[in-house]
């Protein structure tokens, strides 16, 4: 599968990042009006929104793929005055810390989850968030992502909700994330480090808010373009809410050519490829690809430095994505916080097997390599591929 440098060009938008489409459709939950265009949303998103219209309809609902996005809907649904039964639950989630940590702040807002571990399955009884207690608090491991889920259900509250996080809590990113967004559509709160006082009565204002390209695909398109070619991308915000979005610096730092104007962004091969620094501090997502970019550089190391191996994701992933760098003779030195990584500077010979697991930013790496004539063959892609369908075309194999 793959084999030689393919030349790449590419003209046109990215698709819309559908972390970013959850969020909108689930404030557009709450609001009375019922148009909504979702021809341009990925297809994981009009799915959500099928599960979100199921609740105004009472229907049974089918979990997503995505915790967070799973968390979204269990506090959706426990803001209707109703039981609704969710079905199609990951392996193993109902008997996560994840969920245990999650029943307890639905215990906080009056709900009931009954749980049908066999069936990967629960009923959750809701009451319109009726406060047990002084507010909630959160004090696990978890904390960020279920705040996250929580803060983007607060709109058309009639109670003020007092929330508290611990002082230090894992994945931040995704709820500093959501806290934006919703500011971005006019949700406001009074803020004190880790302590908020959400306000009752917020509604979305859905005009002051634009939609943003999925930036892991911009950063693969931006990739190969300063490898092999040149690449427009013709909807690139000059601000965004996505932690990734800061890619352009490292492929300026690598020596690819980029300009951005306004609403895209232009790239242009780099005459000499240059060994880089990349610090990923409160970002998400961008280890995998900045590594695999750093494997092309041909002389010198690489450094990708504030990398959080405690989260769970990102240590996963590298566990993966290492025994492809040491087959074809790239060569890793993995640190604290850290990793030095060292070009192979010549065109890598074999094959290798490589099962991703359905892991989509696995997959984006993935094409790179292969488009880079790493002799991959991949295996376990089919559902994550379906993701990126829309792009599929530009982003895909390229010949084999």
């Amino acid at each position: 599968m793959g084999d030689g440098v393919m030349n790449f060009s590419f003209i046109g938008r990215v698709p819309l990042a559908a972390s970013l489409c959850n969020r909108y459709l689930l404030a557009h939950s709450f609001s009375s009006s019922d148009s909504i265009k979702l021809e341009e949303f990925p297809h994981s998103s009009q799915q959500f929104y099928k599960q979100l219209q199921k609740i105004k309809g009472r229907e049974r609902i089918v979990a997503p793929k995505e915790p967070h996005d799973i968390l979204m809907l269990l506090f959706r649904c426990l803001r209707e005055k109703a039981t609704f039964y969710i079905e199609g639950l990951p392996e193993g989630f109902l008997e996560s810390s994840l969920f245990r940590d999650t029943d307890i702040v639905l215990k906080q807002l009056g709900g009931r989850a009954t749980l049908f571990p066999s069936k990967k399955a629960l009923e959750i009884e809701g009451f319109d968030w009726v406060l047990h207690g002084d507010g909630v608090f959160l004090h696990s491991r978890h904390s960020s992502m279920i705040a996250s889920a929580l803060l983007l259900n607060t709109w058309n509250l009639a109670i003020d909700i007092p929330l508290a996080l611990p002082p230090r809590h894992q994945d931040r990113i995704e709820f500093e994330l959501s806290y934006h967004f919703i500011q971005k559509l006019g949700w406001n709160c009074s803020r004190t480090l880790n302590e908020f006082d959400i306000r009752k009565n917020q509604s979305a204002d859905f005009s002051k808010l634009y939609l943003e390209p999925d930036m892991q695909v911009a950063y693969l398109i931006g990739s190969l373009a300063v490898l092999q070619g040149q690449a427009t991308i013709t909807n690139f915000p000059l601000e965004s809410l996505q932690s990734s979005s800061f890619f352009p610096y490292i492929l300026e730092d690598l020596g690819g050519q980029v300009q951005i104007g306004e609403g895209q962004i232009h790239y242009k091969k780099a005459e000499i490829l240059e060994p880089f620094e990349a610090d990923l501090s409160m970002t998400e997502g961008m280890l995998e690809i900045t590594a695999a970019l750093a494997s092309q550089i041909p002389h010198g190391d690489s450094f990708i430095k504030e990398i959080d191996w405690s989260l769970n994701h990102v240590r996963s992933r590298w566990d993966k994505l290492l025994p492809v760098f040491e087959h074809f003779g790239c060569h890793i030195l993995t640190l604290d916080n850290s990793v030095r990584i060292k070009g192979t500077g010549k065109l890598p010979v074999g094959e290798y097997v490589w099962n991703i697991d359905n892991d989509p930013i696995l997959l984006l790496v993935a094409v790179l390599l292969r488009r880079c004539g790493w002799n991959l063959n991949v295996r376990g892609f089919e559902k994550a591929q379906s993701q990126y369908e829309r792009i599929w075309s530009v982003i895909g194999w390229g010949k084999d």
